[in-house]
């Protein structure tokens, strides 16, 4: 028995390598014994969005449903109603967009390219 101890720390290793992850760390602390993960996840910056990437999704979204409410726009591109708000309010002010009608019932028309 005592030739399998210690085998689960090698199988835990092989098993991140598989996985593509990097290798388990191992700690000894007066708490005892630590391992631990690192994930691939973890390791990668997550891109990099620019404000003009968020004005570009909103545009398009624009010009594919002009009757999108702003939760509904929030929802299909992946963030909160402020930021969307924050968005609408920038191309309107750079005269990239244009809200014709009520809020209930309007539509939002895109003039040109929202760059």
């Amino acid at each position: 028995m005592i030739e399998t101890w210690g085998r689960g720390f090698e199988k835990i290793r092989e098993a991140c390598r598989t996985a593509g992850n990097p290798d388990s760390i191992l700690r000894y602390d007066l708490g005892g014994l630590w391992i631990e993960f690192i994930s691939v996840k973890m390791t990668e910056k997550p891109p990099l969005i620019t404000s003009q990437d968020i004005d570009l999704q909103i545009a398009e979204v624009l010009r594919k449903r002009p009757e999108i409410t702003i939760a509904e726009l929030a929802v299909e591109i992946g963030l909160s109603d402020r930021a969307v708000k924050y968005g609408l309010a920038t191309l309107k002010k750079a005269g990239k967009i244009q809200r014709i009608g009520p809020d209930n019932g309007g539509h939002w028309e895109v003039k040109g390219k929202a760059e």
